[in-house]
C-alpha cells in the first residue's frame, strides 16, 4: 500500500514536471541553453523525487522526521566521518565494476539493442558535459548545487528514507530491501552499461542509512560522490581526458590495491557501523 503510495507520488511528480516543460516551450523560453538544463535538472529532482518521498511518507507515517532519522545528534559524528572513510576506500571497487560493466557485450542477435543502448548512454554522458561545461567560480558552484548538492538530498529521501523503508516494512528483511532498491536506484538512471556500480553504490548509500540512524549521513556521502566528479571534470584539463581516464579504470588498479580497498572498507564498516551500532537506527513499524 505504501509503495503504491509512493508510486502514484512519484507519477504526479512526472506529470508535473512535463507540464512545466511544455509550458516553458510554449511560451518560447530556451530550454537548450546550459542554464536552462541546470534549472530544469534541479527542478526535475524536486518534484519526481522529493515531493512524492515527502508526501508519501507524511500521508502513510505522519512523523518525517522519525523515519527519515533528520535530527542529527552530537553522538553521531563518528558516522559522517565513518562514512565518508567507507566510500573514499570503496571507490577503487566501483571503479573497477564500471570497467566491467562497460566492457559488457549483448549476445550477437541483441546487437541492434546494445548499440541502441550505447548510444542513449553517449548521449546521456553528453547532456552532462554540457551540464559542466562552464568556467568560472559561479558555474562551478551552480553545477555543484544543480548535480551534486540537490540531487543528493532529493534521491536519498525518495529512494532511501521512503522507498528503502517502506520496502522494508513490507518484506520484513533489512538487506532484500537494501538490495531491491539499490536495483530500482541504478535502473531509475537509466544506464544499462552503468548499472553495476551504481547498484553497488546505492546499496552502500542503504546500509549507511539504516546502520547511521539518520538520513544526512547517507546523504552526505551521495553529495560528497557527484561533487568529487563535478570538480575532476570542471577543474581538470578542458578535453576531460584524466577525467574519463579515471571514472572508466583506465589507470589500470592493481589486484593489491583493490584487495586492500575491501579490507579497509570491510574493516571501517565493521568497526563503525556494526561495533559502534546507532541506538537510534531507523526501526520497523
Amino acid at each position: 500500500m505504501k509503495v503504491a503510495i509512493l508510486l502514484l507520488a512519484l507519477l504526479l511528480g512526472l506529470a508535473v514536471f512535463f507540464i512545466s516543460v511544455l509550458s516553458l516551450n510554449l511560451t518560447g523560453v530556451d530550454v537548450t541553453s546550459r542554464s536552462a538544463k541546470l534549472g530544469m535538472q534541479t527542478l526535475s529532482e524536486v518534484l519526481v523525487f522529493l515531493l512524492p518521498a515527502l508526501l508519501s511518507v507524511w500521508l502513510c507515517d505522519g512523523s518525517l522526521s522519525q523515519l527519515f532519522g533528520v535530527r542529527i545528534r552530537h553522538s553521531r559524528w563518528q558516522f559522517f566521518v565513518g562514512g565518508l572513510v567507507v566510500w573514499g576506500t570503496s571507490l577503487t571497487i566501483v571503479s573497477v565494476l564500471t570497467s566491467w560493466n562497460e566492457s559488457l557485450h549483448f549476445p550477437v542477435s541483441m546487437q541492434a539493442l546494445e548499440q541502441t543502448l550505447r548510444a542513449f548512454s553517449e548521449s546521456s554522458e553528453r547532456e552532462i558535459e554540457l551540464l559542466l561545461s562552464g568556467r568560472g567560480l559561479d558555474s562551478l558552484m551552480y553545477a555543484l548545487l544543480a548535480v551534486a548538492v540537490v540531487p543528493a538530498v532529493c534521491e536519498e529521501f525518495f529512494f532511501r528514507g521512503a522507498l528503502q523503508n517502506f520496502v522494508r516494512q513490507w518484506w520484513g528483511n533489512e538487506h532484500v530491501a537494501v538490495w531491491l532498491t539499490a536495483v530500482i536506484f541504478s535502473v531509475a538512471h537509466g544506464d544499462v552499461f552503468g548499472f553495476l556500480p551504481r547498484m553497488a553504490m546505492g546499496a552502500l548509500l542503504g546500509y549507511l542509512y539504516f546502520r547511521s540512524g539518520t538520513i544526512w549521513v547517507n546523504t552526505l556521502v551521495h553529495c560528497m560522490n557527484n561533487g568529487v566528479l563535478v570538480l575532476c571534470y570542471m577543474l581538470l584539463p578542458h578535453d576531460g581526458q584524466l577525467f574519463h581516464a579515471l571514472i572508466e579504470n583506465k589507470v589500470g588498479i592493481p589486484w593489491w590495491l583493490i584487495l586492500l580497498s575491501c579490507v579497509c572498507l570491510a574493516a571501517v564498516y565493521c568497526g563503525v557501523f556494526l561495533r559502534g551500532k546507532n541506538s537510534d537506527q531507523v526501526e520497523v513499524r
